[in-house]
């Protein structure tokens, strides 16, 4: 019996290569302009559940590998609710692992390819992917209403501001508000965490994980002054660095296709 992933993945790429989709270790990508788009099917629950899992990541983070992706594709769905946590097969039966592929196909063409065609750009992707955190969080809100369970999170923007994908987005946008939003949050959150480390035996950290504490917020400080200073030459000259790496990477993954 083939695993619903080996289905999925035989399905998806003769379906999707021609608009330029190719595969990676864990799924699929497709690179459009200033980012690159992946999917990929995972399997949850002990193979009775599976999700589709995507994400769109912006050249100019420096992508390094390709992983399976961040955001769920069934919380789109306006009936995400009789999903649960994603769809449901048996894995024991080929019909079910077969129309569990259709359905998440389905969605990919119905939800995640029109999304996909939106975010040709650091821009567009950034906008968004703001857009879908914050219907993420609504529909979070509405399923632990649906079972009575209070809400523990903080504000969906605020924890939005933990992805360093949007801040690269933002850079490479031009969109300084949000960077700078991006940079006050980190440079808080460091100097609060190294504070801690300092003061309190219950905290100890390794030495290699206070230096990268002290690392990050002395690179993002120095980000602030210079985004700040409007440092144009500075951001371009590192965005560049971080373009050419994950070109690199692309180049490597299309030629092995």
């Amino acid at each position: 019996m083939r695993s619903v992933v080996c289905a999925f993945n035989k399905s998806a790429a003769k379906k999707y290569k021609d608009i330029g989709f190719v595969r990676t270790k864990l799924g699929f990508a497709r690179r459009c302009n200033e980012v690159l788009q992946v999917f990929s099917c995972v399997p949850k629950h002990a193979g009775s559940k599976c999700t589709i899992r995507f994400d769109i990541l912006p050249l100019s983070i420096g992508i390094s590998e390709i992983g399976e992706g961040l955001y769920d594709l069934f919380v789109l769905d306006p009936e995400y609710l009789k999903w649960a946590d994603g769809w449901k097969y048996n894995p024991l039966s080929l019909s079910s692992v077969n129309a569990c592929v259709e359905q998440m196909i389905q969605a990919i063409d119905n939800f995640l390819i029109p999304l996909f065609q939106k975010c040709n750009s650091c821009k567009t992707a950034l906008s968004e992917l703001l857009a879908i955190e914050e219907l993420f969080d609504t529909r979070r809100r509405e399923a632990l209403s649906l079972h009575n369970q209070s809400d523990c999170a903080l504000p969906w923007h605020e924890r939005s501001l933990f992805d360093h994908k949007k801040y690269y987005m933002a850079l490479k946008a031009n969109d300084r508000d949000y960077a700078l939003s991006f940079l006050t949050m980190y440079i808080r959150f460091y100097r609060v965490k190294l504070k801690e480390f300092a003061s309190s035996t219950n905290t100890r950290q390794p030495p290699i994980v206070i230096e990268r504490y002290h690392s990050m917020l002395e690179k993002y400080t120095e980000h602030n002054q210079r985004l700040l200073a409007n440092d144009s030459e500075y951001f371009e000259a590192h965005l560049a660095e971080n373009e050419a790496q994950s070109l690199c990477v692309i180049e490597k993954l299309f030629k092995k296709d």
